[in-house]
């Protein structure tokens, strides 16, 4: 292999390897290595660095550890990067300003997200950055001028502070939850016109949901669960017009459920539970024809369960206990249970309810 000066791609993907065969360090001309998915071990070799043709590198899901060495800093042609899923630590190794992928997910990485200002680059390629489920400490920079960005996956760390207010433009996938920020979500979230996926459960944001969430005509998946946000639901959120899923649970939002939710007709999946959410349950809510899952639990919903919610024929689990609702369960949610499609149905016992599985341990007709 040593011979073979003018190779430009190597590729031992999917093997067994144990560690990197040194020899591919005097393949000076090697624009693209991939040595994905082997059992290498041990740390990364500074004589990396002299593959500077490197354009493209992946070494994910091995067992590599350590640090990244400080010669892969002349790695200046560098495009796609990937070191996801090893056990490598230290801070992470950013080109900003050749770099169209950086992918260190899965990994010990610590210390803070660097900066744009740490680059003399004018212009910026990154399209995708994924740096979740590490160990990154420190506020969020501002990424705004990384106008190519799509994806920003930054779960699963230890992030505080705030969401910027400035985010890229044209994110289509943000994910931020399961880390420490707090304060306010933006209202500048709505000029994300591209923005598909965004998820910022598991922080501790306290503000209320700005009302230019209603702006966001492409986004399919919204999860701010597990939070302390406060107000109501805003009658914008009928504006979500391709939204798929939306979850609310575990905050303490107050206020009814606006009857606008009745526009998001591609929604299947809506969690308000655990909240503090008042007025009835709107009948509007059974003209979403495409609702598997809604979960109303541990609030303060009066009023009775509406006969209308007996049309939502593709709902396998609705449950809508711990709340002050009255009267009887609508016959036509006993007849939504005998088609079979409704896996579970929970509510108050003391509403009589005779089609239910509160406390079963399977669907069965008789509890």
């Amino acid at each position: 292999i040593g011979s073979l000066e003018q190779l430009k791609a190597f590729n031992a993907s999917s093997n067994s390897l144990g560690s990197i065969p040194s020899i591919i360090y005097e393949l000076s001309n090697l624009e693209s290595l991939d040595l994905s998915f082997n059992s290498l071990k041990g740390t990364i070799d500074e004589a990396l660095g002299n593959l500077t043709q490197l354009k493209f590198l992946s070494l994910h899901e091995n067992r590599l550890s350590g640090q990244v060495p400080q010669s892969m800093s002349r790695l200046s042609q560098m495009e796609y990067l990937r070191l996801s899923r090893n056990k490598l630590n230290g801070e992470i190794p950013l080109f900003y300003g050749t770099m169209v992928e950086g992918s260190f997910d899965g990994n010990s990485f610590s210390g803070n997200i660097p900066s744009l200002s740490q680059s003399s680059a004018q212009v910026f390629r990154l399209e995708k950055l994924s740096l979740n489920d590490n160990q990154l400490n420190g506020t969020i920079p501002d990424l705004s001028r990384l106008s190519s960005l799509e994806i920003l996956d930054l779960w699963n760390n230890r992030l505080s502070g705030e969401i910027p207010v400035s985010l890229p433009p044209n994110l289509k996938y943000m994910r931020i939850g399961s880390n420490k920020l707090e304060s306010v979500l933006p209202a500048s979230i709505g000029e994300l016109q591209s923005l598909e996926f965004f998820d910022a459960s598991l922080n501790k944001l306290n503000s209320t949901l700005p009302t230019t969430l209603g702006r966001l005509s492409n986004l399919k998946q919204l999860y701010l669960a597990a939070n302390n946000i406060i107000g109501s639901i805003p009658s914008t959120i009928g504006g979500l017009l391709a939204l798929e899923e939306l979850w609310l649970n575990n905050n303490r939002l107050t206020g009814t459920i606006p009857s606008e939710i009745g526009k998001v007709l591609k929604l299947r999946s809506f969690l308000v539970f655990h909240n503090k959410m008042t007025g009835t349950i709107p009948s509007v809510l059974g003209s979403l024809s495409n609702i598997g899952e809604l979960t109303l639990d541990r609030n303060d919903f009066t009023g009775t369960i509406p006969e209308e919610l007996g049309n939502l024929q593709k709902a396998y689990d609705i449950s809508m206990t711990v709340n002050m609702l009255q009267g009887s369960v609508p016959n036509s949610m006993c007849l939504l249970r005998e088609a079979g499609t409704l896996q579970r149905f929970e509510v108050d016992s003391k509403l009589g309810c005779t089609c239910c599985t509160n406390g079963c341990a399977r669907p069965r007709m008789d509890c």
